[in-house]
């Protein structure tokens, strides 16, 4: 018997050994070594880059061969881990009455050896309704257990003793990579494959790491106020250390009562799995307190120094820092030593979206347009690029591409150039490789190149010349063979450029949602027309040759296309963007057009299309073209194209005004109650209310089902979701179901129809508020209205597995039959002459919605598979909007989605969700470009997941809220300087004095605002921003009304400002215009200038004004006494207001802070405050 067990595992292990390559082997710092397959890229796909693992019998198994581990490595690893990139999900809430919570086990099995954990025992946890969180999580396992050679390390549930799991585990697949080190059994008698690793057919590496730790990482960090040197510390660990309160001497640091002090460490720079001490040497009270992962600070301890305490191995906690506020009476900190264990993992540096632009190492040329052809050779030039195609050999090949902004030859592959690539089912032909050129010729500016491919009977006409922008290329192809070709089409198609001398050192800008900029290798590929890639344009740049070259798709047709970017370096992995959303069937879609060449590729995808003998397909034209600068010059160029091309929507419009839209009507928040319409919908800083609900209720449910019964047509799941939208009717009593959608008509005459609603609108635009409608035309009901028992089905988009579409339970209208397109716009052109609201929004416009498939359908835009959905959309829009303007000019459109810009074109307005659904690795802090662009189209961002609570990237972004409140500081702004962010002159991401410190630019005549964003993961205090400060003008900070500190730098003005993580500021450029001296306990205010129709302001630390009275010439007397006595607030500032707009602001002297005219004075310090010492809000 032992002799057959042995031979089992022997060949076991020899089966294994043929599974198996070579495993990644590497050194990541001083002492730790990793043995990998993955390049640590997740593209987030939940469904093919994660396993489901629910049953104990799914499987997943990697395979790592530490062969290659030197020795003495071996021998001298001190402890062994197990990297599992991973979440685990409680998922009883959605299939039990009640949930019961993560409580089940899972196993890691190591070379046979069973390892088992709770569920609940620490491992990250799935954030229902937030992103997809799978994080690095560390597990010790016995050294004993591995071997230097071939492991085996197989992840799943393990048995509980429970009829049925309800808890997952998600282990994460690098799509990235696949080196045959991985295998799954999905536990339903197949046994082990490789074919794919999830059972939707996601293929890889599961990222699962071996990491071998030869040294020990213990330390001890002191601070010493006071004493040189003041830290000690291992190096790059302590990002933040010290206090802008307080003094410091020789025996310590003193902070006063209310007054602390700040330590601050490295993101993860910390072993989680190893305690944490912490020792404060001196005297005096304080309150403790630990930073979060998002800088936020727990719950204070109060304690006496000195005074120590530790934090368990394991904590779910996982500090960044830690807080000591002195109470009571001052504090002396003379040494604070933080103890604990360095993580393995190598410290990794968040992308720097806005790294520094040297000059142009180059310069235009003065020289006219020019295309020649010189020999073997086509020649092409302007000011700012000389371009050179080779035609010798029957072939048609770019051999030099020379931008001379950055005096750099771009082309360094000519081979991986393929200008067009044509994919006929299962192979690809290159245009500069396959093709045959048969004939070029001059064509008024340019050349046009006649090339044929004899396989698949396609003919290609290039044309490509040259203007005072850059190099412009159409292509058309022709089926010149005897049968009907399918073929997928790329173009232009570049790859392997580079501006820089290495191609790691350049950027890229890819229009992924509101913008990335990275200098991070990756494949993006996003669709244009899927509510993906906004713009037509990408751009790659050198910062250190100050020049760069974009490619744009000059498409003023709005025509669905996919934008493809590759930036590769070998050696270095990449991030996989490709999570395409494509709605239409695989075998429309390309897989990635574009090669890993070192440096940069572009393509422009097009979809599948079938052309019969004769049958011709012409893309849109591309350019080109070379520039100083960076992706800006791109966007700029970009943008003014736009603007050329496309008719925009007057600007500003009516939602100029509108900073927080309010949903309200949604579910039960019934907008009729007690026999009439609701009184209290517009609440305060409710600039628009947009109303749900208020058409026709159905007395049916979802899919007509009955109120009695609704087991029978709909599912546990079903019912579970629309339960809220299942109401008693105020006046009947019945159940109905308010959110049916179908031709916005009726009223609900039980609430007295038209007229009780006409009138509910005069009086909620009467208390302030813009009045908007909800519609969903995407949406309607077959069952319970009269188009919907019509047309409904007729109407309905067909998938490509032949179903009809229903999303939400009703059918869905194929907006590119130009009946519903018409059907739309009449109804949307009723509602709005009936109602006399203000405005409509379209729910769901903007998505990627569906290729339809529907053969009785006369589509005007889509070919058979070939999405043309958003076209369809906008088309829709313009019709609706031309009908709205019809019956009352100024009404606002706006959607859910802003689509892409051939839609926004259209709108006024949109809700986006840049920092939930468009939130990525590389995007660290989303930057909105529509708002700066095309602010036409107002954006109001839906945090749906609670991804910015405090408002703080919304607000940096200047933009518009929707479904919840700005805070008081940030509503303030927005309304009293409505000139500023109405104004074209705005500019994303301008340059800063300190590294991963962001800053956006709004300004109006000579009053400048700066939004100030601290991304560095830490504590930030010093010069932010060099700027031009002319006389007659001054800084201040106006979330919190507070003077700036600044000092020259380089014949400029360096402005200071105290952030801390994440938190935001708001430099105020202004001019000067008050000044102010104390005239016993009241304030003399002296005002420069006109004064007539201006008031000056007594405001609170919000911005929120305490009194106000009128402005004189001359000085002005404020007694702060007259301050009402039911303001619990301190005032800090006097403005000067003009129709009920900035002028200027003055931070009061200190004493107006410490003493309010006898008022209690509010503490403006404490942990996590924010800013320079911020107000909580009220």
């Amino acid at each position: 018997m032992r002799t057959t067990l042995v031979a089992l595992a022997v060949l076991l292990a020899s089966a294994v050994a043929v599974l198996a390559v070579p495993s990644i082997v590497e050194q990541v710092s001083d002492g730790v070594y990793v043995v990998r397959d993955d390049n640590g890229s997740w593209d987030g796909h939940l469904s093919m880059s994660i396993t489901h693992q629910n049953a104990p019998g799914y499987l997943a198994k990697k395979v790592l061969d530490a062969s290659e581990v030197p020795a003495v490595v071996w021998d001298a690893a001190r402890q062994v881990r197990l990297s599992v990139f991973f979440s685990v999900r409680d998922y009883s809430w959605h299939d039990l009455p009640k949930a019961n919570g993560l409580d089940e086990p899972y196993e890691i099995r190591v070379n046979g050896s069973v390892n088992r954990y709770p569920t609940g025992g620490g491992a990250p946890v799935f954030q229902e309704g937030g992103a997809a969180n799978l994080q690095w999580y560390d597990v010790v396992v016995p050294k004993e257990q591995f071997v230097r050679g071939i492991n085996e390390i197989i992840i799943c549930k393990a048995d509980g003793g429970k009829e049925k799991c309800d808890d997952f585990l998600y282990l994460g697949i690098d799509s990235s990579t696949g080196r045959g080190n991985s295998e799954v059994d999905f536990g339903e008698g197949a046994g082990w494959t490789q074919e794919k690793l999830t059972i939707p057919g996601g293929k890889g590496e599961y990222m699962v790491r071996m990491t071998l730790i030869t040294k020990e990482l213990k330390f001890d960090a002191v601070w010493q106020p006071g004493r040189d040197p003041e830290l000690t510390a291992p190096a790059g660990l302590i990002v933040y250390h010290g206090t802008r309160m307080g003094t410091t001497g020789t025996d310590g640091l003193k902070l006063e009562a209310g007054q602390f002090a700040r330590l601050e460490w490295r993101d993860a720079g910390l072993d989680a799995l190893s305690p944490i001490g912490v020792s404060v040497e001196g005297s005096g009270s304080l309150d403790f307190c630990w930073l979060d992962e998002d800088g936020k600070a727990t719950k204070a301890d109060r304690c006496t120094a000195p005074w120590k305490t530790t934090l368990a191995a394991g904590d779910k906690l996982r500090p960044t820092g830690l807080v000591l506020t002195a109470v009571d009476r001052p504090l002396l900190l003379s040494r604070l030593t933080f103890s604990g264990t360095l993580s393995h993992w190598p410290a990794v540096e968040a992308p720097d979206m806005r790294p520094d632009l040297a000059t142009p190492a180059g310069q235009a040329v003065t020289r006219p347009c020019k295309c020649e052809l010189r020999g073997d050779e086509v020649w092409l030039e302007n000011r700012s690029m000389q371009c050179r195609f080779s035609v010798a050999g029957s072939r048609l090949r770019m051999v030099s591409l020379r931008n001379e902004w950055a005096d750099a030859d771009m082309v360094r592959q000519p081979d991986a150039i393929d200008l067009f690539l044509v994919e006929v089912g299962e192979n690809r032909y290159s245009g500069s490789r396959d093709f045959t050129l048969d004939k070029i010729e001059p064509a008024g500016q340019g050349v046009l190149a006649l090339l044929s491919h004899a396989g698949t009977g396609l003919t290609a006409a290039l044309r490509f010349g040259i203007d005072d922008e850059g190099l412009r290329l159409g292509l058309e192809l022709t089926n010149a063979g005897p049968k009907s070709v399918d073929f997928k089409l790329a173009f232009p198609h570049f790859s392997g450029l580079s501006v820089s001398e290495r191609a790691a050192a350049d950027f890229y800008y890819f229009p992924w949602a509101g913008g990335l900029f990275s200098d991070r290798p990756a494949i993006l590929r996003r669709g244009y027309g899927d509510y993906e890639a906004l713009y037509q344009v990408m751009d790659v740049f050198s910062p250190a040759r100050g020049g760069g070259l974009y490619i744009r798709s000059d498409d003023a047709e709005g025509w669905h296309k996919v934008l493809a970017l590759c930036k590769h370096v070998p050696g270095q992995g990449s991030y996989d963007g490709q999570r395409l959303a494509l709605p239409t069937r695989d075998e429309y879609k390309w897989k990635n057009p574009l090669p890993e060449v070192e440096g940069v590729g572009f393509a422009f995808e097009y979809l599948r299309r079938t052309r019969e003998p004769g049958g011709r397909f012409a893309p849109p034209p591309a350019v080109l073209a070379a520039h100083p600068g960076d992706w800006k010059t791109a966007m700029r160029a970009y943008a003014e194209w736009a603007h050329r091309v496309w008719t925009w929507r007057p600007y500003p419009s009516k939602l100029k005004s509108v900073h927080n839209m309010m949903a309200r009507g949604w579910g039960q928040d019934i907008l009729f109650k007690d026999g009439a319409y609701r009184t209290d919908i517009v609440q305060p800083m409710a600039d628009c209310v947009e109303l749900m609900s208020w058409w026709d209720w159905s007395p049916l449910g979802p899919l007509g089902a009955s109120f009695d019964a609704l087991d029978k047509t709909l599912t546990p799941a079903q019912i579970k979701m629309w339960q809220p939208y299942f109401v008693k009717d105020p006046v009947s009593g019945k159940m109905m179901w308010n959110n049916q959608p179908g031709d916005y008509k009726g009223y609900n005459e039980r609430f007295g129809g038209l007229a009780a609603f006409h009138k509910a609108i005069q009086t909620y635009r009467q208390a302030g508020a813009l009045v908007t409608l909800y519609t969903d035309p995407f949406r309607l009901d077959e069952f319970s209205c009269e188009t919907g028992l019509k047309s409904g089905k007729a109407w309905c988009v067909m998938k490509g597995d032949g179903k009809l579409a229903s999303g939400y339970e009703v059918t869905n209208p194929c907006h590119d039959l130009p009946e519903v397109r018409e059907w739309v716009a009449a109804t949307m052109k009723r509602v709005i002459q009936e109602t006399d609201a203000d405005g409509i929004r379209l729910d769901e416009y903007g998505h990627r919605g569906w290729a339809c498939f529907n053969p009785a359908h006369q589509h005007t835009f889509a070919e058979p598979g070939v999405t043309q959905w958003n076209k369809a959309v906008a088309d829709a829009t313009r019709r609706i909007h031309a009908g709205m303007d019809d019956v009352k000019p100024g009404a606002v459109l706006t959607t859910e989605h802003p689509g892409y810009d051939y839609l926004m074109q259209y709108l006024d307005g949109c809700i986006t969700y840049d920092l939930t659904n468009m939130a990525m690795a590389l995007r660290p802090v989303e930057v909105n470009l529509q708002r700066f662009y095309f602010p036409e189209c107002k954006v109001y961002e839906l945090d749906h997941r609670g991804a910015d609570r405090l408002d703080r990237r919304k607000f940096w972004n200047g933009v518009a809220s929707f479904g919840r409140f700005l805070p008081v500081p940030m509503y303030t702004i927005y309304r009293e300087n409505e000139d500023v962010y109405a104004s074209r002159d705005c500019e994303a991401l301008v340059p800063t004095l300190e590294k991963h410190v962001y800053a956006n630019r709004f300004q109006y005549g000579d009053k400048a605002l700066y939004h100030i964003y601290n991304g560095t993961g830490h504590t930030f205090e010093g010069p932010v921003l060099a700027l031009p400060l002319a006389a007659g003008t001054h800084v201040v900070e106006l979330l919190n009304c507070a003077a700036l500190t600044t000092q020259p730098r380089e014949g400029l003005q360096a402005v200071h400002v105290y952030l801390e993580r994440k938190d935001v500021a708001c430099v105020a450029v202004l001019p000067q215009f008050l000044q102010a001296t104390w005239d016993n306990e009241a304030l003399s205010v002296t005002v420069s200038g006109p004064t007539g129709g201006s008031k000056l302001v007594v405001c609170d630390r919000r911005g929120v004004a305490l009194l106000t009275q009128d402005a004189q010439p001359g000085p002005t007397r404020i007694d702060l006494a007259a301050v009402p006595q039911d303001k619990p607030v301190v005032p800090v500032g006097v403005k000067l207001m003009n129709n009920g707009a900035l002028v200027d602001v003055l931070p009061l002297p200190p004493r107006t802070v410490a003493a309010s005219a006898g008022r209690e004075s509010r503490r403006l310090t404490g942990p996590g405050a924010g800013g320079a010492g911020r107000l909580p809000p009220p």
